[in-house]
């Protein structure tokens, strides 16, 4: 679990904190947080995208934009899929939205 001080520390180091929840049973919900992917990372998920397909790319996208949570969106297949899809949903919205907010999104 990550504290609300490391939370509102990630808030000021980087304009938007992605917030990636999968729901794993009734009583789970594996909780992420990720930051808005830099100039860079976004190019290379397009090369990523363009030479290994979809999957390589969401990969790294949450491999590179990865600041803690539960470590079950990194480690387990499923979850991490689940963690991807959204977080990778997400990255499309940002990069059309104006700086400062937060998104929240289920995955």
């Amino acid at each position: 679990m990550v504290e609300q001080r490391t939370i509102r520390e990630w808030k000021k180091r980087f304009e938007y904190i992605l917030i990636v929840e999968v729901q794993v049973s009734e009583n789970d919900v594996c909780i992420g947080y990720y930051k808005r992917p830099t100039d860079s990372i976004i190019d290379l998920c397009s090369k990523e995208l363009n030479l290994n397909g979809l999957a390589t790319s969401m990969d790294f996208l949450a491999n590179n934009t990865w600041l803690g949570g539960d470590h079950r969106q990194q480690i387990v297949a499923e979850i991490a899929v689940s963690a991807q899809v959204s977080l990778w949903s997400q990255m499309q919205y940002i990069l059309n939205k104006p700086s400062g907010s937060e998104i929240k999104k289920n995955g």
